[in-house]
């Protein structure tokens, strides 16, 4: 009896010593093998984050090149990957001593390119850095990790190494690309609550305002633009992955040119578009004179978190952007026209309400 209590310890001991050899000292031991056998430099590298990146790039692909023939004997070509490595070591040796700093991008981006797969290198996190620096957002960096293979797999950051500054050129094509994704996939992120708190308006607004944006660099006419986004009927939301990854790409450079849209013309250009939304989206009338929620609505306040200041600010903004001379010049269909005058009135006769509000406030 004892010897059998003696055995069964014995396969439990080895059973558990087995399991943890498996669970904590095999991964470990892959980890540095892999480590060594690639030579990474970065010391926060991990298998795990590697595996994930290489099940991503396998997708991406096949997403974005389709699916190679089976009956394919010849030698397999060049990747994406390797193809621009090879570029930008030529750009190096055709840099000449005045040129140091290109020099140094084109070995930044070198060293970038042959980080990624190992997680969160230095590159990656400068360029998070900078992207928050330029446009007030912090993208996660495996985001930026997917993205910029995304960028590399479509042959798109081909696109950036005849511009001056090519280090600037990724950053800027890194952030509008995962901006403009988010979205289109109606993802809430930190720039469209910028843009939300700048201008007083919801996320709806945001979104279609970036739709005006995309569908006038595809030269839609003004009109269909417009009834596109107000009617919610936007060709953008009927199209597959591999389709709007191609409007995206194509929404990231300027036409006719390789240099990806600046980050800040960006968001100039979406403010603009947010406040030309705004006027001619039919706002809801107050019902009456005494409607002073209706009226403070309008203002996208509540009762509750009532201050005349910010109404009066507001007021003044909203009223100049549906002056009828300000529409006039939008060159409007005659439908967005009445939509912006009627806008105009109600936002005369909103802000009456709360001022009479307000005095009356005062007094009691």
């Amino acid at each position: 009896m004892s010897l059998s209590i003696e055995f069964l310890l014995k396969v439990f001991f080895l059973g558990l010593g087995v399991f943890a050899f498996n669970k904590f000292i095999v991964p470990k031991l892959a980890d540095l093998f892999v480590k060594n056998k690639y030579k990474s430099k970065n010391s926060r590298a991990s298998l795990d984050h590697m595996i994930k990146l290489k099940m991503t790039e396998l997708s991406d692909k096949n997403l974005l090149q389709g699916t190679e023939s089976n009956n394919q004997t010849t030698k397999m070509p060049t990747s994406p990957k390797d193809s621009l490595i090879m570029q930008l070591k030529e750009k190096i040796e055709q840099v000449n001593d005045r040129e140091v700093s290109n020099k140094d991008n084109y070995q930044w981006l070198i060293h970038l390119i042959e980080q990624m797969h190992w997680g969160d290198s230095d590159e990656t996190r400068e360029t998070q850095t900078l992207i928050k620096d330029i446009f007030g957002i912090e993208i996660d960096l495996t985001v930026i990790n997917k993205t910029i293979n995304h960028l590399i797999l479509s042959n798109s950051l081909l696109k950036i190494l005849d511009i001056k500054d090519p280090k600037t050129g990724l950053i800027n094509l890194v952030g509008i690309h995962s901006v403009v994704s988010d979205i289109l996939t109606m993802n809430e992120n930190n720039f469209t609550s910028l843009i939300k708190i700048k201008f007083n308006v919801n996320q709806d607004i945001v979104t279609k305002a970036t739709k005006c944006l995309i569908q006038k660099s595809k030269k839609y006419p003004l009109e269909t633009i417009y009834n596109n986004v107000i009617l919610d009927n936007s060709p953008l939301d009927k199209v597959d992955r591999r389709k709007r990854e191609e409007i995206i790409l194509q929404f990231c450079f300027i036409t006719g040119s390789s240099h990806p849209k600046n980050l800040s013309t960006f968001t100039k250009e979406l403010e603009e578009e947010v406040t030309n939304l705004k006027t001619i989206l039919p706002l809801k009338a107050p019902k009456d004179k005494n409607d002073i929620e209706g009226a403070l609505k309008i203002f996208n306040q509540c009762l509750e978190e009532y201050n005349f200041s910010k109404v009066q600010k507001n007021y003044k903004k909203t009223l100049a952007a549906c002056h009828p001379d300000r529409i006039a010049s939008l060159n409007l269909t005659r439908d967005l026209q009445k939509n912006a005058h009627d806008n105009f009135i109600a936002i005369q006769t909103s802000f009456e309400i709360i001022k009479k509000y307000n005095k009356n406030k005062k007094s009691a």
